[in-house]
């Protein structure tokens, strides 16, 4: 199953669909976090509360 990390890293959905306009320039950027840090920051994103 892909992870919000890969997403992070690489870009690609599980469609295989690319990030696109402002997102791709950050996925640039987070391409060049280590990994354990793309982890930690897909835990946060996944503890953040849904909003209705």
């Amino acid at each position: 199953m892909p992870k919000i990390a890969d997403f992070l890293a690489f870009g690609f959905t599980p469609e295989f669909d690319s990030a696109g306009g402002e997102m791709a320039a950050v996925v640039t950027e987070l391409a060049h976090l280590p990994q354990s840090d793309l982890e930690a920051i897909a835990a946060y994103l996944k503890a953040i509360p849904a909003i209705d």
